[in-house]
C-alpha cells in the first residue's frame, strides 16, 4: 500500500492447513474520556484509561497543563495515569500523548481536586468548573 498502513488479514488455507496473516500498519488513534474526574486533597486520583490503539504499538506519555507531572506523585500503568495524594497543585488538564512511526496524536483529560470540611465531594450542582482558553 502506497500510505504505509498495515493492516491484519487472517485467512487458511484448507488443503495446506496453514495459518497464514499480514500485519498492516496504523497510525495511533486515543479514546479518552474528558472528565472532570473530582478527588479530594490528599485522596488517590485515577483519571480516566487512555486506550490507546495502532501498529506498531505507539509509546504513550502523560503530561499536564499548566505545569508539569509531579514526579514523585504520579503513577502510569498500561493507559492509566494516577495521582497519589492529590493537592491544589495537581488541578488542571492532563494530556495523554501516542506515537509510533505513522504518526502521533493526543487527548484531554482533566482533574478538579476539592478540600471539603464536609468530608465528601460536592455533588455535580455544587461544582463550578471554568476552563480558561
Amino acid at each position: 500500500m502506497q500510505d504505509g498502513r498495515l493492516f491484519a488479514v487472517i485467512f487458511r488455507i484448507p488443503v495446506c492447513k496453514i495459518l497464514s496473516f499480514l500485519l498492516f500498519k496504523a497510525p495511533p488513534r486515543i479514546q479518552l474520556a474528558p472528565g472532570p474526574t473530582l478527588a479530594k486533597t490528599g485522596q488517590n486520583a485515577t483519571l480516566p484509561k487512555c486506550h490507546v490503539t495502532g501498529f506498531p504499538a505507539p509509546v504513550v506519555t502523560w503530561w499536564k497543563t499548566p505545569g508539569s507531572l509531579a514526579k514523585d506523585r504520579t503513577v502510569q500503568d498500561k493507559g492509566l495515569l494516577t495521582v497519589v495524594l492529590a493537592a491544589k497543585d495537581d488541578i488542571g488538564s492532563y494530556v495523554c500523548h501516542a506515537k509510533n512511526q505513522l504518526g502521533e496524536t493526543s487527548a484531554a483529560t482533566s482533574l478538579v481536586v476539592v478540600f471539603s470540611s464536609q468530608g465528601r465531594l460536592p455533588q455535580s450542582a455544587e461544582l463550578l468548573v471554568v476552563a480558561c482558553l
